[in-house]
């Protein structure tokens, strides 16, 4: 009876091993693969950003994802970072407004509608950044 007890639940993991593996694979969106994704990393009094989806500006959060059309805006005396890898950062500084025109892996475009910025490369990478001021 022992036996029989061993051999059904032998079984039964097994099938259920197999049915685990047999879940449908969906083949990943080749656009998903260059769509790029940078994050605020630093704030320091009023920072507000546009969502580009909504169009709503709400404050600023740390570590909040940044995407392609979002909008970041500085007030007086107020300041924010923007890293869009382990070796690009943006830095913004009062007063400022900043548009992310394109986020790809490994390029970024960035509009910088008024005020100043600095861009830091942090260390040797591929990216191609590109950065579009005023006329």
């Amino acid at each position: 009876m022992r036996r029989n007890h061993l051999r059904y639940l032998t079984l039964t993991g097994a099938l259920l091993a197999m049915a685990g593996t047999l879940t449908p694979v969906r083949a990943q969106d080749p656009d998903d693969l260059k769509r790029g994704v940078a994050r605020i990393s630093l704030i320091n009094g009023d920072v507000n950003v546009r969502r580009g989806d909504s169009g709503d500006w709400v404050a600023a959060v740390i570590n909040a994802p940044l995407l392609t059309d979002d909008r970041i805006a500085t007030g007086p005396s107020s300041r924010a970072e923007v890293q869009f890898d382990a070796s690009n950062a943006l830095r913004i500084g009062a007063n400022a407004e900043v548009h992310l025109a394109q986020l790809e892996y490994g390029r970024y475009q960035v509009e910088m509608a008024r005020g100043l910025a600095t861009y830091r490369i942090l260390r040797n990478n591929d990216a191609t950044v590109e950065i579009d001021t005023p006329a």
